[in-house]
Order: structure tokens, then C-alpha cells, then sequence
């Protein structure tokens, strides 16, 4: 039934149609209305006898009247024409009362497309002319017939046209901040799209990076002795359980992740997130891939809030990897100071000074502007979880050697919440 009355429906006209089609109306309306007050006797004062209208005369009114199809493209051309047209019909000695008609809706086209100024201006233009032209020349005089009504036909014209571009405006408006409120939710669910995406790559990159430098630090020793020195093979099977185990709490850590990327956002991550406590077993664990790492902590320890406590243990894990797969021989010092308002995390070692990677940018501590540090995407993802944290992150060359990693992660409030990890209590 629906559609059989939309195939009913009559097709919407164009723009030009439309307009085409209320200028023949009001053409057809003042054509009617000046050929029956030229024919009519005057109510009244029947004596009264109206100068004979000629058929070219009537050519003035339809023109006023077919100008209006240009009223919404010219519209202070078409009042102006209109006006003219009926001004020299009324010149002529005619009665105007009809042709009038044209003049009121030229005035409204013009109210809905130009300032009320302008619209002002025009309509006490086409009142004095047409009120003078109609005692001059007239039938009437000023008093009599349409002298009378000219004033307020056009007013009501004009009033008419504020009203429409009043409510035009106000649609306008309120599709505007529609689209905007539209836009901005875009905005911000792309936002929140791309900020999920690269929490999620840090996740994976810590997880996996560590986990992966150990792993492969551990099957090198392996190979290496059961290929170098063959009665070694207590030692080549501890580094190979080494690898097991390490990789074993990769995979659950990765599963963690997994479990978290189905879970809803209503869903509450279970898994304990690593925090700070867990450091001895990731030293321990760097100290079995070969990495020996002493830690020492200065001030009075305290109760970290969540995203501070997450940062410094993954600024602490990524360093140590870093230092792993980078440095060579080496040994790294992990160093805390708690201060009164901020936790100062430093990990150095006396390996090569410069890791392999590109250029990146950060907040240096302490300074006013940006300094360059030196690495790819792990100390990139240092620097993130420092600022995510309110703080801020330092990376490069030592003055005495080997790489130091500097971040400085103040206590109070955090611009960012704590980030939804599933990794599990141990560390690798």
C-alpha cells in the first residue's frame, strides 16, 4: 500500500518551476483584478466613470506580475521593475488597487534576501511613489480608492517576509549546530578510536618486545653452548627453561590483552595490572637474559596512584629491554627517587650509548621546551605513558657513557586515566 502511494505521489517541483508558477499566478490575479475595476461601476458612486482600459495597458500589469519569476535569483531588480511597471500603469490615470498586489510580494522576496536596512529603504520608496503617483494621477486621488490601503498592503508584504527569513534563519541555526554536535561526536569517537588503538599497540609492543629480547638473548646463550662448548649442557638447558618460562607468561599476557579487546566497555578488567612491587621479578628476569641489574631507591617509598605506578614499571621494563637488546655487554642501574610531589624513574647502563632506531621528540624534565632523544617506538611509548601520567620523559647518551632514561612522573591528579591492562601480576 506504501508504495503504491508513493508511485501516486506527485513529482516535487524545481526551483524554477515553482517560482514560474506564483509569478503566472500573481500575473493572472492583477490581470483579473485591474480588468474588473476598469469595467465595474464604482460602489458608491456609480456616476463615477473609470477612463477605458487598453489591451496594451494590461501588458503593463502581466509583466509586473511574470517579473516575480526572478525574485528569489535579483531581488531588489525585480522590486525595482515591479514597482516600475505598476507606477507607470497607476501614471497612466488607471486604478492601481490590483496591480498593487505585485509590488507587495516583490517586497516580501526582497525582505527574505536582504538586510532589514535595505528592505526598509525600499518599502518607504515604493509608498511615497505609489502613494504620489495615485493623488497625482489617480482616479481617487490620495483619499479615495487604493490610496488608502498602499500603506499597509506593503507593509504586510514586508512583515510577511521578515517573518519567513526570521524562520529560515532560526532552521539554519539550529541544522548548524545539529551538524556540529554531529561533527563533534565524530571527532571524538575517532579520537577515542585512535587513543584505544595506540594504548593497545603500547600493551602489545611492552609484552611483546620484552618478552621477545629475553627469549632470544636465552636461545643465543643456548645455541651457542651446545654448539661451542657441548659439556656446558646444564647451563644451555637452564637458559632454554629460561625461555620457556618467559615465553609461556608472553602468552599469557598476550591472552590478557585478547580477553580484554572482547570484553565490553561496561566489562571490568580482573587481571591485576604490574605495578612497581613486581620490580624485584623483572630485574630478576633481566638478570637471567644475561642483563645484571642492581636497584636502588631514594626517599620514602609510597602508595603510587595506578597510572603513576603503571608507567614507572613499563618506563623500568622497556628501558631494561632496550638496554638488552641494544647495549651489548653491559650492566644497567635502576634508580627511584620519590620526592615530595613527583617519583623521578632513571635507568642507565655503561653499554653503547646510542640504540638503533630513528629520531623522536620529547618533553625533556625539567626544561621549557622540546630536546631530542634518541630510539624508535619503545622510547616513544615512554614517553606517551609519561605524559598520558602528567609527567614528563628524557632519553639519550650518559655524560660518562652507555644510555640513561629519565622520566619524572608527578603524584597528583593525571590529565588521563589509568590505562586498562590485562597483564598479569608476575612480570617476565
Amino acid at each position: 500500500m506504501r508504495r503504491a502511494l508513493q508511485r501516486l505521489r506527485l513529482p516535487q517541483l524545481s526551483s524554477w518551476a515553482f517560482d514560474l508558477l506564483v509569478a503566472v499566478a500573481i500575473a493572472g490575479i492583477d490581470l483579473y483584478g485591474a480588468y474588473d475595476e476598469a469595467t465595474n461601476p464604482v460602489q458608491g458612486d456609480p456616476t463615477l466613470k473609470l477612463p477605458p482600459v487598453p489591451t496594451w495597458a494590461y501588458a503593463l500589469v502581466v509583466a509586473a506580475g511574470l517579473v516575480l519569476v526572478l525574485r528569489r535569483r535579483w531581488p531588489l531588480a525585480t522590486f525595482v521593475a515591479v514597482t516600475a511597471l505598476t507606477l507607470t500603469y497607476t501614471v497612466l490615470g488607471y486604478d492601481d488597487g490590483a496591480p498593487l498586489l505585485a509590488v507587495a510580494v516583490s517586497l516580501y522576496a526582497l525582505s527574505t534576501c536582504v538586510t532589514p536596512r535595505t528592505t526598509w529603504i525600499c518599502l518607504g520608496i515604493a509608498v511615497v511613489l505609489t502613494e504620489a503617483a495615485a493623488a497625482i494621477f489617480g482616479p481617487f486621488g490620495l483619499t479615495g480608492g487604493p490610496g488608502t490601503v498602499i500603506p499597509w498592503e506593503m507593509v504586510a508584504g514586508v512583515g510577511a517576509g521578515f517573518a519567513v527569513a526570521n524562520r529560515r534563519a532560526y532552521v539554519a541555526q539550529i541544522k548548524e549546530r545539529a551538524e556540529q554536535a554531529e561533527k563533534t561526536r565524530e571527532d571524538e569517537a575517532r579520537r577515542r578510536v585512535d587513543a584505544e588503538r595506540l594504548r593497545i599497540a603500547r600493551e602489545l609492543h611492552d609484552v611483546v618486545a620484552h618478552s621477545m629480547a629475553t627469549v632470544n638473548v636465552q636461545a643465543g646463550v643456548a645455541v651457542h653452548l651446545l654448539r661451542e662448548q657441548p659439556e656446558q649442557v646444564t647451563t644451555a638447558v637452564d637458559a632454554m627453561e629460561a625461555v620457556r618460562t618467559t615465553s609461556k607468561e608472553a602468552l599469557r599476557e598476550l591472552r590478557g590483552i585478547l580477553n580484554l579487546l572482547r570484553s565490553t566497555d561496561d566489562e571490568e578488567p580482573t587481571a591485576p595490572v604490574p605495578r612497581l612491587a613486581q620490580l624485584d621479578d623483572l630485574v630478576a628476569a633481566s638478570a637471567r637474559a644475561g642483563l645484571p641489574t642492581s636497584v636502588a631507591v631514594t626517599g620514602q617509598p609510597r602508595e603510587l596512584p595506578p597510572a603513576v605506578d603503571l608507567a614507572a614499571y613499563r618506563v623500568v621494563q622497556e628501558s631494561l629491554t632496550n638496554t638488552l637488546r641494544h647495549a651489548g655487554p653491559a650492566q644497567a642501574r635502576v634508580q627511584l627517587t620519590y620526592g615530595p610531589d613527583q617519583l623521578v624513574v632513571e635507568v642507565s647502563d655503561d653499554g653503547r650509548a646510542v640504540p638503533t632506531g630513528g629520531l623522536v621528540t620529547g618533553r625533556g624534565a625539567g626544561t621549557a621546551g622540546d630536546v631530542k632523544t634518541y630510539g624508535g617506538n619503545g622510547l616513544l611509548g615512554m614517553r606517551e605513558r609519561a605524559e598520558a601520567a602528567g609527567g614528563s620523559f628524557q632519553a639519550g647518551p650518559g655524560e660518562s657513557g652507555g644510555f640513561v632514561v629519565r622520566a619524572v612522573l608527578p603524584y597528583g591528579t593525571t590529565p588521563q586515566p589509568a590505562p586498562r591492562e590485562p597483564a598479569t601480576a608476575k612480570a617476565n
